[in-house]
Formats: structure tokens, sequence, C-alpha cells
């Protein structure tokens, strides 16, 4: 058998850092490779509509590096498997000089290189997403029925890929929904191959809640995805017993096949260059001291936010608790530093904090922060805060508890499973109960302390390794017949 991993939105990726799902793909690649020596990866291609094997080469710098090789490591895709060429692969970008940041990147609307790639691939996915709207038959007029799959968009039928053999297992976690044709490709080499698949559902946000997508052709193209990946898979894996629910109920309520679905839970040690020596310190261990000095040290006391700045991660809540702490405390506020990358629906709320001069210079936006910079900050801020409406598992929650320290999180869907009871959580409307949570983090130094102690002797970091360990433990179940967590 062997395990064929999805890299399709890997390959290309733009960006000099990793973020949300293409983090996780990676975190989990960089350790199953270790755990099974029959890994091995392939990407689709939307143009030609086929897929191909990859080889580590073909990765991005930013990707290769926290990929520590292996025995079986080949040089290139196999001869004796290789279906129709995809052409030239852009060749792996170069690692990104180090960058001193200008004023204007210091503020709070900042627009990095990364922010603008970023935006440009969601135009992109949106106006893809659009024309497969436009050419539904609901725009034709015709009359809405019973729940239907939505119409696909027509550009020829899908090719058969002679990669995978019937004993092999498709392991697709990537963000694939931009990816015209892919769940049909799969779908159609699945009925005359016989292999089986393996699908990572990390949440149903954009089903579920379309207002904080940028629009309904991208809800749409999401939602599409995710239905063809629940027909397609002969497992489904989520990331924490919230989305297990969620994912249950919606196949029910939408007919879908019922479908086995288990859970994996994140690794929250942080991604790093692997070096291949058996002395290597383990990363739990990150501190100050063995910290670099970030680009941009705060010149005052800060609290710390580490998420995507998009609608769902609720940023106004913080936005109204740190004006009400300006106008109280006036010099003696402390700033709130926001690090994630921009996302869209943002630009009202970036205009207030940009323009209002109660806080504008005591709330500060970074992007581009790497895993080295961002445990400096995680060591040197007084506490964290995670506000979010709703999320897949919360990990900025247990990445806080890992290194120890003190963090006041929204209570809402799965983050309580990321924080447990060594989080003090509020109701994520509620800016009165963030407020007084965050003043008491402020002057009970005390408090925090006793917290932070107790976070050091209970809690349990989760490597990416036990994740990889629960990854291959879920497809050895699709060859037992029985699988590890209740079927949906």
């Amino acid at each position: 058998m062997t395990v064929w991993y999805d890299v399709s939105d890997l390959v290309d990726w733009p960006l000099q850092h990793l973020t949300g799902i293409q983090r996780t793909v990676v975190g989990i690649l960089s350790e199953l490779r270790h755990v099974r020596p029959d890994v091995r990866l392939f990407r689709y291609d939307p143009a030609s509509r086929t897929i191909a094997e990859v080889g580590l080469e073909q990765l991005p710098e930013v990707v290769r590096v926290c990929l520590l090789p292996v025995a079986n490591d080949r040089a290139g895709p196999g001869p004796a498997r290789r279906p129709v060429p995809l052409g030239l692969v852009a060749p792996a970008a170069a690692a990104a000089p180090k960058r001193r940041l200008n004023w204007w990147q210091r503020t709070v609307v900042a627009a990095t290189p990364d922010d603008i790639r970023t935006a440009w691939r969601h135009v992109r996915l949106s106006v893809r997403g659009l024309v497969r709207t436009l050419r539904t038959r609901r725009w034709r007029g015709a009359a809405a029925s019973a729940p239907q799959e939505p119409t696909l968009a027509r550009a020829g039928p899908p090719v058969v890929a002679d990669l995978f053999r019937r004993d092999d297992v498709v392991l697709s976690g990537t963000a694939g929904w931009g990816l015209d044709g892919y769940g049909e490709t799969i779908a159609a080499s699945k009925r005359v191959h016989g292999f089986r698949c393996v699908s990572i559902v990390y949440d149903l946000i954009p089903t579920l809640f379309p207002q904080w997508t940028p629009n309904h052709a991208m809800a749409a193209l999401i939602t599409r995805w995710v239905r063809r990946q629940i027909r397609n898979a002969d497992l489904l894996l989520t990331i924490s017993e919230f989305q297990r629910r969620e994912i249950t109920r919606y196949i029910r309520r939408e007919n879908l096949p019922a479908r086995p679905v288990e859970v994996i839970r994140l690794g929250d040690d942080p991604l790093r260059p692997k070096v291949a020596t058996p002395a290597a310190t383990p990363a739990a261990t990150s501190t100050a001291a063995s910290s670099p000095l970030p680009r941009v040290v705060p010149k005052r006391p800060f609290v710390l936010c580490v998420s995507t700045l998009e609608i769902r991660k609720n940023h106004v809540c913080l936005y109204h608790v740190w004006r009400r702490l300006a106008e109280a405390r006036g010099d003696e506020c402390p700033e709130l530093l926001l690090i994630g990358t921009r996302y869209v629906l943002m630009d009202d709320l970036l205009h207030q904090m940009r323009h209002d001069t109660t806080v504008n210079t005591r709330i500060t936006m970074l992007t581009s922060v790497p895993d080295e910079e961002l445990a400096w900050y995680y060591a040197n801020c007084l506490f964290t805060i995670y506000p979010s409406l709703y999320e897949g598992w919360g990990l900025p929650v247990s990445e806080s508890l890992r290194l120890g320290k003190y963090c006041i999180a929204s209570g809402a869907s799965s983050i309580p499973e990321a924080g447990g009871d060594l989080v003090d959580y509020f109701d994520p409307v509620d800016v009165a109960e963030c407020h007084r949570l965050v003043v008491r983090a402020l002057d009970d130094r005390g408090y925090v302390a006793a917290r932070e102690a107790a976070i050091r002797a209970g809690y349990v970091p989760w490597s990416w390794r036990r994740t990889a360990e629960q990854v291959d433990r879920a497809i050895r179940s699709l060859d037992e017949g029985q699988p590890l967590v209740r079927s949906a």
C-alpha cells in the first residue's frame, strides 16, 4: 500500500511563511513520513485536470526546510507510475531576506508583499467561484427544487489518474476548493482503480456561516468542495469533537452519504527548520533567551493576539476593550499586538483603528512573523487573548499554553477543547466581560502568575508526531474495517 499525500496547494505556495491549513498540512507531513515508510506526494493540476507525483525538490523552500529527510526519499517522481506530465514546475522560492519594517509597516493596516499576494490569491478564487455560480441553472431561471448537489463548472470530463492503485490510500487535506475539477478527477479515478480516500475537513465555516466569507460565490465554491470531499471519502478526519458533531449534523441534514468521522488533534509545537542530527533540542522549550530579537520590539508592555485578521476572529471586541482601557489609563494602557495575515472584510474596522486617536498608537499589526520571532513575542507579552466567534480548533490558544502563557479566550465552539480549564473564557459578544478579564490580568499580576504556574504544571503539549500517529491509526482502521470514533 502507498499513502498518497496531497500537496497541490503547496507546490506554488507564494508566501515566505505558512498559515492556516497549509501549516497543518506541512505539520502532519513532516512527521507522517517518519511514522510510515510508504508516504509519497502528489499534486493536481487544474489546467490539464491531471495528477502527478511530486518530489521534495518541487516544493518551495518554506516547506522543504520543515521536512527532515527520511531513508525512502526519492530524487523525484518514479518512472514506473508517472501519469501524463504536468509540464514545467515553478522553481522553489528563495529564502526571504531579513527585512526591517519601515514606519508605515508598523501601523495597524500595514500591507506587506505577503498581504498583497494573499489578497490576489483570494481575488482569483472569488472570480473563479463567481464564474461557476453564473454558469449554474439557477442563474438561468431554472426552478429550485429539493436540495441537490450544486452544478459544477463545465470544463470537460475529468481525466482518470493512473497514479493510484487499488490498495492505495489518497489523503487529502489541502485547501483544494480553488482547484477546478479536483474532486471530480479523484472520484473518476477512484471508480476505475478502487483506491480509498481519507479527507480532512477542518470545519464547515463558509458553508454554515457564508456571511464570514468575501462573497456568495466563494461560500458556494467551498461548499461544493466540502460536499465532494465527503462523497469521495471512505473516512473523514476533523480537528475537534465540536467539529465532528457539526460535520455529522451537516451530513444528516443534507442527506449526504454516511461516513466515519474521526478526530485528530493538531500539534502545538512550532514548525522549525529541521536538522538531521540526533542531538536536536526539543522545540517546546522556546524562551526569550533562545529566541532572536524580533524586527519590531514594542516600546511598552503588550498583550498578544495571534490570529488571521478576519471578521470571524472578532477583533472588533478587542478594539472596544482597548478603547476603554486607553480612555481610563492613558499612557499606562498596554499595547495590543495583533500578529497575523490580513484577510478580507476588515477594512471598516482597520480604518477605525488607524484613525481613532484614542487607540491608534496602542494597537499594532504585524504580518509575516516567523516562528522564531513569534516565540519572543509569546515569551515577553503580559498575556495572550483570543476573542474568536467560531473555530475548528483554536491553535493559538494551545500554542500559548505550550509556552506557559496565561490566555484569555472566547468560550465559543471548539476553543474550550484547546484550552481546557487552564484558560479564562468570556462570551465573544460580551465586550464588558472581556474587558473585566483583561483589567484583572493587568492589575492582579499575582493571579496571572498563579494561572501560569498551573499551566506549567498541568498542560501536556501535543506534538505533530502524535498528530501523525493519529492519522496513521485512522488509515490503518480502513484495513481493519472498524473506525476509531463514532460514525456520522
